[in-house]
């Protein structure tokens, strides 16, 4: 396949890119959420845009709709875009690979919880502009090209990116080339413990405190940073048991965040919607309707419940969880 060159001309829509980022630990129900936003004809989503360039140079990357990247009749002609090859690993800032990415980096920390970047003790300004330039570049050719095939029905639709980072979302946020709504998207502390705990685990205490621990870090940094950096009226708190139970008024909820028509959602035919999102969680090939994981009521040991509560009950309060197996609660967040 020919590549492009980094100064092969292509027109591009210059406003700023309406991006919808969906900021949660994995294994919160973003891709039920990335599904569902999808059916919307002014929302188009494309997943974990972050690994677009591991997904690329990947063994048999996938699409959401089935095909290979090199199959897809979306992205095929995309794969050769400096903007999605990244041959200068520009897009990897913040990601060692496609299965990690640190949600502590110590030398960027400081800005993150400031609300701004701190090239000083980071990456060059230069690399951040850089970073800012090439995700813009890939947003404008993701729009061009959903546009094009007929995805949206307008020319600026909402872009859904589930990439999770805080630090990308920091450096998107604060950009005026993009405009950056946030949702906020919070699983109850013990199912997020279960499913990623594995049942024969020899030492599952071990395992429960290190997942509580990053279930309990990363929800801080996630709300210091949208404290910090994003407009009250550009984030939107959901939590998957809501979103799993209700989907009808939580769409209801965000079409109004988004201000869009609520109507033109399609929970009834979610999966019949081909999606083009990239990465994600399996359930986005199956057929059947949505239900609520809560397997952890019984499935995770009463010690372990209490050990999770124990190291997260703090801030899960303050996101409407209540200490015991009920899963209502109202937010505080």
């Amino acid at each position: 396949m020919t590549r492009r060159t980094q100064d092969t001309p292509i027109h591009l829509d210059r406003s700023p890119a309406r991006v919808v980022y969906i900021l949660s630990t994995g294994r919160s129900g973003s891709t039920l959420l990335d599904l569902l936003l999808n059916t919307h004809p002014d929302v188009v989503s494309f997943g974990e845009i972050q690994l677009v360039p591991f997904l690329v140079e990947g063994v048999d990357p996938v699409c959401g709709c089935g095909e290979r990247l090199d199959a897809c009749q979306f992205w095929k002609d995309l794969l050769s875009e400096p903007a999605v090859v990244d041959e200068d690993r520009t897009l990897r800032l913040f990601r060692e690979s496609r299965g990690a990415g640190r949600v502590l980096r110590p030398r960027l920390l400081p800005g993150l919880l400031l609300g701004r970047p701190l090239p000083i003790l980071g990456p060059s300004r230069r690399v951040l502009e850089r970073y800012v330039e090439r995700n813009l570049r890939l947003f404008s050719l993701l729009r061009e090209r959903s546009t094009r095939v007929g995805l949206t029905q307008g020319r600026n639709p909402w872009m859904v990116d589930s990439s999770k980072d805080p630090y990308r979302l920091l450096l998107l946020a604060r950009h005026e080339a993009f405009d950056v709504r946030v949702i906020h998207l919070v699983k109850d502390p013990r199912a997020y413990v279960f499913s990623t705990t594995r049942p024969d685990e020899k030492h599952p205490h071990r395992r429960v405190v290190r997942m509580a621990g990053r279930w309990l870090v990363q929800n801080s940094m996630f709300s210091r940073v949208l404290r910090a950096a994003v407009d009250s009226q550009k984030m939107l708190f959901l939590r998957y048991e809501d979103l799993a139970t209700n989907a009808s008024e939580e769409l209801g909820r965000i079409a109004r965040f988004l201000e869009i028509d609520a109507e033109l959602f399609d929970l009834e035919g979610f999966r019949r919607h081909v999606n083009h999102a990239i990465a994600g969680n399996p359930m986005r090939w199956r057929s059947d309707a949505i239900r609520l994981d809560d397997r952890w009521v019984t499935g995770l040991a009463p010690s372990l419940r209490r050990l999770t509560w124990a190291l997260t009950g703090s801030l899960a309060r303050r996101f409407g969880y209540p200490a015991g197996s009920d899963r209502q609660g109202n937010s505080e967040h």
